[in-house]
């Protein structure tokens, strides 16, 4: 796993606010991407399959009101919703509050799930407070909360999180972060504690520390572990400033090692377009790709409809040897699956404008093809011969 995802969903469990300004990590140029949605896909047998589509809504003054969430049905080859968030906000256009609900496939309704709400004062977050709902005696309880300290120049902040002890009706203390500004307002240092229940007292759990280059870029940022420097992240930026790849190292048996890299690609309005993961595969002594993040943006895909033969073309049909994907957006990977007519699926690809895919090992007959690229599906049939 990469270990700043490691560090991630670690600090998720106590942390779940995630902004740029508080966040002892940035995960790239995403921030202020705003798309329209966002397919995940994973990595399996060398073929590019879709996991989970996140959809979202904006208001005139691109604040997202909601996120819908969408798992891929293998069975039903189809996108299936589960999760669907409300996001509100103040009058500053701060967020206060997230209510999640989660469909019931058993009532095919919405159940009511949490409710994440943030107190702000003079604009900066004050605390956090995450609620769980309980189904069964139709009341909110609470699971997580933070709490937020400034000092007066607003450059050093103390966060510190608290898990709600039901036996106890209390609140136990879980994490606590110290950040500290530059003078540009970025991220410089911070220190990690984790509280220690025996002892009753707050132990370093782990150092960082920014290092930005003459275009204010944070093409470093180091952390360390009990004052031993742990892990290294190094990024690359474009002439305009937009983080092309970021690269994980750990100090292993006396050497930097690579162990893990996302890559990004930006779309012509300068904002993200794909992200993709990568491990180190010591035994083949190469990068292998695990998971990639696709955004979609103004439009590009925003129903959920079967489109026949739309921005698409696939040929030669019939074919023997090989058929082409021609598409419209030729930069803009799509995946193709190919089902004969008993639903098998056959095939599936990961393509873009002008792939070639070998055929002739299928037996002659008639297949039905689709093709996903965002939320709209390319839908026809073609025959092998």
């Amino acid at each position: 796993m990469k270990p700043i995802i490691l560090f991630s969903v670690l600090l998720l469990l106590s942390f779940p606010v995630k902004t740029q300004t508080l966040s002892p990590y940035k995960t790239a140029n995403e921030s202020n991407d705003n798309p329209d949605s966002t397919i995940s896909r994973v990595q399996k047998q060398n073929t590019w399959m879709p996991s989970s589509k996140l959809v979202f809504s904006y208001d005139e003054n691109g604040r997202k009101t909601e996120t819908m969430q969408f798992y891929w049905d293998t069975v039903a080859i189809s996108w299936q919703q589960m999760i669907h968030t409300y996001h509100s906000y103040d009058a500053n256009g701060n967020m206060t509050s997230e209510f999640r609900f989660a469909l019931n496939p058993a009532t095919d309704k919405w159940d009511t799930v949490s409710n994440y709400t943030r107190l702000y004062i003079n604009n900066a977050i004050y605390s956090w407070v995450y609620d769980s709902w309980d189904p069964a005696n139709h009341e909110w309880y609470h699971a997580m909360k933070g709490e937020y300290d400034y000092n007066e120049s607003g450059d050093e902040i103390t966060y510190i999180t608290f898990n709600w002890n039901a036996q106890a009706s209390a609140w136990d203390s879980s994490y606590l972060c110290r950040m500290k500004m530059n003078s540009s307002g970025k991220d410089s240092t911070g220190e990690y504690f984790k509280w220690n229940t025996s002892g009753s007292n707050w132990e370093s759990w782990y150092t960082y520390d920014y290092y930005y280059d003459e275009n204010g870029n944070d093409t470093l940022i180091a952390y360390h572990n009990y004052g031993e420097t742990e892990f290294i992240d190094h990024s690359e930026f474009d002439e305009n400033g937009f983080r092309t790849s970021l690269t994980t190292y750990k100090w292993i048996d006396g050497d930097w090692q690579e162990v893990a890299r996302t890559e990004y690609i930006p779309g012509t309005n300068g904002k993200t377009v794909l992200s993709t993961w990568f491990s180190w595969d010591t035994s083949l002594d190469k990068w292998v790709p695990v998971f990639q993040d696709q955004n979609y943006y103004e439009g590009e895909s925003t129903k959920n409809n079967n489109v026949v033969n739309s921005g698409l073309i696939v040929f030669p049909n019939p074919a023997s040897e090989c058929i082409q994907i021609k598409l419209t957006d030729s930069t803009t990977p799509a995946i193709f699956e190919l089902y004969d007519l008993n639903g098998k699926r056959m095939l599936q690809q990961l393509v873009t404008s002008g792939y070639s895919i070998p055929v002739s090992y299928l037996s002659h007959g008639l297949y039905l093809y689709q093709l996903h690229m965002g939320n709209d599906v390319f839908s026809g049939k073609i025959v092998i011969r």
